[in-house]
């Protein structure tokens, strides 16, 4: 095949390109885009093509995804490096697009798509974003009560928001646990927005913070849960 091969910062996907095109940073639907599975991730092995093919079903429909790796798996969309093709140009022409409906192979390492399903279910128990909902609705009330009924606001604070504390240790819990396995995820970045705005709030959790919020601080607290959450959808939408 004839043009080359652009690594980008986190060697774990490449583009092939032809060598009188430019070099292009995101997907694009006249590309070729080959992802090297499984990736390190930390401590574990991860196998993140499946969350990526649907990214790119949604984002880059068009785009060629191939998978390449080591374990000599047969598939038209599978690229062996210890065995490569006679005629690379041949194998990329009769590889299917990512907006086509196949699956991609099982490279045999920790399933992304399994981790965030775990990550936004909550393995059996309320969702991450059943957690931010309750949140949200609780800040909702209070700010409602407070504004249109006139109520005062530290006794419906301590009626209503008395268990925030406790709640957002669970939406800090679960995110520390998974938040750096997804940075070999296409949509990083929307957790890495998530992580700047759930850092921004971690002080108003605590205890000696908590106990003196006043409007703003709540009316603060309110709209950031709503940009989390906001983010968080779009991810979910990849599982």
């Amino acid at each position: 095949m004839e043009g080359l091969i652009r690594r980008y910062p986190n060697e774990q996907w490449v583009w092939l390109q032809q060598a009188n095109e430019p070099v292009l940073g995101e997907a694009d639907d006249s590309k070729v885009l080959v992802l090297r599975s499984p990736v390190q991730v930390g401590s574990i092995l991860a196998s993140p093509e499946r969350p990526w093919k649907k990214y790119l079903a949604n984002q880059a429909p068009n785009t060629i995804f191939i998978i390449a790796g080591f374990a000599g798996i047969q598939h038209r969309n599978y690229l062996d490096l210890l065995d490569l093709p006679e005629d690379l140009e041949s194998f990329v022409r009769q590889a299917l697009p990512a907006g086509q409906n196949w699956e991609p192979i099982n490279t045999g390492a920790a399933d992304m798509t399994e981790k965030l399903k775990n990550f936004f279910s909550g393995h059996g128990n309320e969702s991450i974003m059943d957690i931010l909902s309750r949140i949200q609705r609780a800040l909702k009330m209070t700010m409602d009560a407070v504004k249109t009924q006139n109520r005062n606001f530290q006794e419906v604070a301590d009626f209503l928001l008395a268990d925030l504390p406790e709640q957002w240790q669970t939406v800090e819990s679960r995110w520390q646990r998974y938040f750096f396995l997804f940075n070999c995820l296409p949509f990083f970045d929307l957790f890495e927005k998530s992580n700047i705005l759930i850092q921004n709030l971690k002080p108003y959790f605590e205890q000696e913070n908590f106990t003196h919020w006043g409007i703003a601080e709540l009316e603060l607290v309110y709209e950031t849960i709503v940009s989390i959450k906001e983010l968080m959808s779009k991810a979910s939408s990849y599982v």
